[in-house]
């Protein structure tokens, strides 16, 4: 137990021992009384070397305590050694801090994001390539930058390699700076092989695990800022950064509303997959193999076990150190989520994707979880903060298959857009010339059916292709059909109703007619002739 004095309140900080443990499982944890010892404190030692007593020390709380043998008591005389405890007030207060910014980058300024180049978050820094290299094999060749010399790290197999790649017509990105106004592919690779060479000496060639750019016919100075990571970016972060106990800092608690105990600088992004991602083949590494797999079972659980999305981004800072940085949870709307290496087609014309809360607290239901909307700067929604676990939840596929692919590409694909009429011939477009006439036929007698014939269809391509769309308005049923260079087209068995059809021609763009039609009922008057009456 740890006992803090800061004038008023006194707080206490209580660690259950194990039958305590027992007997909250068990719902059976009361408190009625208390006592105070000092057993671990020898005043005879004391007085003797005449030591003063607020320089001793006792030993941290244990599991199992051994039974107080020394009791403070309220008076001498008392033969009870317990504190009556009639009553617990609870009283609850918001404590708010704020934190670092964690992660590979520096995002004070969200319009010129820096890359941290430090031995913390990268192995080896202070290298580029010439694109006059890069010919288009798996082979490139890593060069010393004007920097060389704040460490002498030598890439291995198996590190990942950051390329800020660049080409003959766009500027150098051998520095540390990401201006979000100048878009540029942020891929990475992984060192399958040391072919030649060592950096020191500045004749480095590595094989990574694909094909790269090729800039064979370029021989200028642009160069592409390279970084290496250690393979450990493969895998949560904290479980590097790991201690075997909480330090003294969280004793000082009233201090700093903070309890740290090693700082880890990362957070972790799982992007875990619950089903087979498209393209993989049988020989590729299994679903069950990938590092995000063991988390699996939260993408069922935080949609109540009713998955609406198969694959979910998972930000979180589950790492093997005890440190509590973010205390009970996220301070309301307040926390944001950067990702400075992602072009988001929703955001035109910048580098960088910044997260932030929506306005409105809700309510997951059934498991009766807050979070806010995750959204982007126009307001739309790509997933979830839990302010109370802690973790940001990206659902939105588009972003999440950039997340996941940044080896192959980091920019997302804009939405699509539909149009039945595609067809552009080369040079020009297609010019309208769409029209028909039509002739409609009425049932004659119960039972039977109308029809509508189409003549003189007349298109912008000969013998191109029609596309007719027929639709009932009366119950909203539609017919599709599509004809190949008929010029006249019949339709049959159209029951009663108003209809309209819509031709489109496949081989102009935005090219169609539509007219509106109706299949009238038979005339109701009944003529009987020749009726012979028998009587029964």
């Amino acid at each position: 137990m740890a006992f803090i004095e800061k004038e008023n309140p006194i707080i206490l900080n209580i660690k259950l021992t194990s039958k305590g443990r027992e007997l909250l499982a068990k719902g059976d944890l009361t408190f009625n009384s208390f006592a105070l010892g000092d057993s671990e404190i020898d005043y005879d030692f004391i007085n003797k070397f005449e030591m003063d007593g607020s320089n001793l020390s006792i030993l941290r709380p244990k599991d199992k305590n051994p039974n107080i043998i020394s009791f403070i008591k309220k008076k001498v005389s008392d033969t009870n050694n317990l504190y009556e405890l009639n009553s617990i007030p609870v009283n609850s207060w918001m404590v708010n801090n704020s934190v670092n910014d964690y992660g590979f980058f520096d995002v004070s300024d969200e319009n010129n994001i820096k890359i941290h180049n430090d031995l913390i978050h990268t192995k080896q820094s202070d290298c580029n390539i010439l694109i006059r290299d890069v010919r288009g094999d798996d082979e490139l060749r890593i060069r010393k930058s004007s920097t060389y010399g704040n460490n002498s790290n030598e890439p291995e197999i198996g590190d990942f390699i950051m390329v800020r790649w660049t080409n003959p017509n766009y500027n150098n990105t051998d520095n540390f700076d990401i201006n979000t106004t100048d878009l540029h592919p942020i891929l990475f690779y992984r060192i399958e092989d040391i072919v030649a060479g060592t950096l020191f000496d500045d004749n480095l060639i590595v094989k990574v695990d694909r094909n790269l750019p090729d800039f064979s016919g370029y021989f200028g100075e642009n160069k592409s800022g390279v970084i290496i990571y250690r393979p450990e970016i493969n895998v949560d972060l904290g479980t590097t950064y790991s201690t075997d106990f909480i330090e003294d800092a969280v004793f000082s608690f009233i201090e700093n509303y903070n309890l740290p105990t090693k700082e880890i600088p990362f957070w972790n992004m799982s992007i875990v997959f619950t089903n087979n991602v498209a393209g993989v083949l049988e020989t590729n590494k299994l679903l069950s193999q990938y590092n995000s797999s063991k988390y699996a079972g939260f993408v069922n659980y935080i949609q109540n076990y009713s998955k609406k999305y198969d694959n979910l981004g998972i930000i979180h800072y589950t790492n093997a150190s005890p440190a509590n940085t973010y205390g009970e949870g996220f301070y309301y709307n307040t926390p944001k989520l950067f990702l400075p290496t992602i072009m988001w087609h929703k955001d035109n014309g910048k580098m960088g994707l910044t997260l932030s809360c929506g306005e409105e607290y809700k309510t997951l239901e059934n498991l009766n979880i807050k979070y806010y909307d995750l959204i982007d700067d126009n307001g739309n929604i790509v997933g979830k903060v839990f302010n109370g676990l802690k973790i940001f939840i990206v659902e939105d596929p588009e972003l999440l298959m950039a997340m996941s692919f940044k080896s192959n590409r980091n920019w997302t694909l804009p939405n699509y857009e539909l149009a039945i009429n595609s067809k552009v011939s080369i040079g020009e477009c297609v010019e309208c010339t769409l029209d028909f006439t039509y002739t409609t036929t009425h049932p004659e007698s119960i039972g039977d059916t109308g029809s509508i014939e189409l003549s003189n269809i007349t298109m912008s391509d000969i013998g191109g292709n029609v596309l007719i769309v027929l639709k009932n308005n009366d119950n909203n049923n539609m017919q599709t059909l599509q004809y190949s260079g008929e010029t006249n087209v019949t339709i049959n068995n159209l029951i009663v109703g108003n209809y309209t059809i819509t031709l489109y021609d496949l081989s102009a763009p935005d090219c169609f007619v539509s007219e509106d039609f109706s299949i009238d009922e038979i005339d109701s008057t009944l003529n009987i002739y020749d009726v012979e009456i028998y009587k029964v």
